[in-house]
């Protein structure tokens, strides 16, 4: 299932993702394979930090 947040700025689509009850962006966080913008997933950033995400401390991408 996935489902519209918003678009950004940049004309980017901002959603969710899962595939049944998983959410597909956390585990993206999670692995390190995604940012999590304060703006759209403040609590998601806190457990990639926890779990020690590779992206997390790094600039964003602008």
């Amino acid at each position: 299932m996935k489902s519209l947040v918003t678009i950004d700025r940049y004309g980017r689509t901002v959603g969710r993702l899962f595939v049944g009850s998983l959410n597909i962006n956390k585990q993206m966080v999670r692995a390190g394979h995604a940012w999590a913008y304060k703006r759209y997933m403040k609590v998601i950033k806190l457990i990639g930090r926890v779990n020690g995400s590779a992206l997390v401390g790094q600039q964003a991408a602008s």
